[in-house]
């Protein structure tokens, strides 16, 4: 990020239409060992693990090297979210490493948020958002991701026709891919494209209804999205118990070496000292219809 008015840009259009794209977070040789290490995984894992559907490979890779200790305190993107005017950013424990197979369908439609019983949900500022990092050059023809800009804030006819399910990912195994309705692969007339250029980091708040394009070549689209909270001294206090209950975190010695290290500063961390608010996947009273 260059200035700092750029940097003003992108996070009115985050904190607005849910999603902003930065070109050439990665350089070009860390996003090369990415690729390098990434593809090695997904090749150990093909004899393993069944594709799902829907998403293609989900690898949870960031304790098999440490190429993604790395990418979890990325400074360049650390820095990103400081220019941007985000607070406390913590490790939210979780990373994937997803390939798109070769002629893979398109992802459904879906948001990932998990609170929406507390008032917080309501609130424009983006407080979870993944940040995914592109391994190559992403378009339409090859499934990059689509977005319905402003659905994290306000609700779309689409909310009311997604099925939700504990774990998104669970209903999708198998060609019957249960629990899949045609309204959540459907060409919504509000959605937008987002390619990126490899290199390039795609972030988005939780709440926002995403999907993707499906793969119409015969290489993988490879990306790992890593996720954050955003200004974490600022949440709630329920909402910072429930953390500490919904994301088991690994002990100080993750990697080999001093490695994680850099990591551990971005770390949720803490006895549960209070009250959890519980988890609800299902958008309601908080999430306000468009026309009001």
């Amino acid at each position: 990020m260059s200035t700092q008015a750029q940097a003003r840009e992108k996070r009115y259009q985050l904190i607005e239409e849910g999603y902003c794209v930065i070109d050439q977070v990665l350089d070009h040789e860390f996003a090369a060992e990415l690729r390098r290490v990434s593809a090695r995984i997904r090749e150990e894992e093909e004899q393993r693990l069944d594709a799902v559907k829907y998403h293609g490979t989900l690898i949870e890779p960031a304790y098999r090297d440490p190429v993604y200790a790395r990418l979890i305190a990325w400074q360049p993107s650390l820095d990103l979210l400081a220019a941007m005017d985000f607070g406390e950013v913590r490790w939210e424990g979780s990373m994937y490493l997803i390939n798109k197979l070769p002629f893979g369908p398109p992802l459904y439609w879906h948001q990932d948020w998990v609170w929406w019983d507390h008032p917080v949900s309501s609130e424009a500022r983006p407080m979870q958002v993944f940040l995914s990092y592109y391994l190559t050059d992403t378009s339409v023809r090859n499934g990059c991701l689509r977005v319905i800009p402003g659905s994290q804030l306000r609700r779309f006819d689409l909310h009311d026709e997604l099925l939700i399910g504990p774990g998104h990912v669970d209903w999708t195994k198998g060609e019957e891919a249960e629990g899949v309705n045609q309204a959540m692969l459907l060409d919504h007339p509000a959605a937008v494209d987002v390619p990126a250029k490899s290199g390039s980091l795609v972030i988005a708040d939780a709440r926002l209804l995403h999907s993707t394009h499906a793969n119409q070549t015969p290489r993988h689209r490879p990306l790992v999205l890593v996720w954050y909270f955003l200004d974490f001294q600022h949440f709630p206090a329920e909402i910072k118990e429930a953390c500490k209950v919904e994301y088991d975190f690994r002990p100080p010695n993750w990697w080999e070496g001093d490695v994680g290290n850099a990591v551990k500063h971005l770390v949720v961390q803490g006895r549960r000292t209070g009250e959890a608010v519980s988890g609800n996947r299902v958008p309601g009273v908080h999430l306000r219809r468009t026309k009001e």
